[in-house]
This record gives structure tokens, sequence and C-alpha cells, in this order.
């Protein structure tokens, strides 16, 4: 499924190149799993840019959601330490930050987010749910 994504996050960014990148995970897990996507995520978008020869965006939003009976707290002390280890290669300011509620419903302004991925929820859906544009 990695391969996928990255193919995606490629032809988004080549696409689209924005200096301010907007991403979702819907469904995102509590603690490190959260955690690792964001860094394979933020660490794709780095290599596209620096493959293509494009400047990296200026800052990069990421936008975890899932149920308000998430453990969002456990994300939250999660990232310091995410922030460090990602400063560490990563030249773009990035800002994470949560978003409970359910997806089949409008949760993030319009026009607000370039890639929107879910690895850990789907399985868990009890009705179908038409992702469109216009739900961000």
């Amino acid at each position: 499924m990695m391969g996928i994504t990255m193919e995606a996050i490629e032809e988004m960014y080549v696409t689209l190149r924005p200096k301010s990148l907007g991403i979702a995970d819907l469904g995102c897990s509590s603690g490190s799993n959260a955690m690792s996507y964001v860094k394979r995520i933020v660490g794709a978008v780095q290599n596209t840019a620096k493959k293509f020869e494009q400047p990296a965006p200026n800052e990069i939003r990421v936008c975890l959601n899932d149920l308000p009976t998430n453990d969002f707290n456990t994300i939250f002390q999660a990232l310091p330490d995410l922030y460090e280890e990602l400063n560490k290669t990563i030249r773009s300011n990035i800002f994470i930050g949560a978003f409970p509620g359910s997806f089949f419903g409008r949760l993030f302004p319009e026009n607000s987010l370039h890639f929107v991925y879910s690895f850990n929820c789907l399985h868990w859906l009890s009705r179908v749910c038409m992702l469109s544009s216009s739900l961000w």
C-alpha cells in the first residue's frame, strides 16, 4: 500500500507544487503508528521535491482525524520526539493538529488539503463514505 501512496504523493506534488501542503490522515491510530505514517508521508514529499529538483513546501500541515473517543493525548505526547526527528532532515515547517469527528461529514475548510489518506480505519466502516472535494 505504501508504494501506491508514494506514487500518489509524487504525482500530487509534481502537479500542484504547493508552498503550503495540507495532508490529512482519516481514522488515525493512537501513538507511534500515527507518527510513523506522518514521517513516511512527510519524507516522501521531501524526497519528491529533491528528486524533481523542486523546492520543498515552506510548510506542511498534517491533520490527524479520528472519532472523539481516540486517545489524542497519546499522539500529542509523541509530538516533541517526532518534531525533533523531523527537524534533523526536513527543511519545511511542520504543523500537526487533531480534528476529532466522523469523516461522514465535513471536517476541514474548503481547499485546505492536497493529500488525504486512511491506513487504519476503512476496515471499520459501517457504511460507504463518498469522499469528494466538497468535504475538504
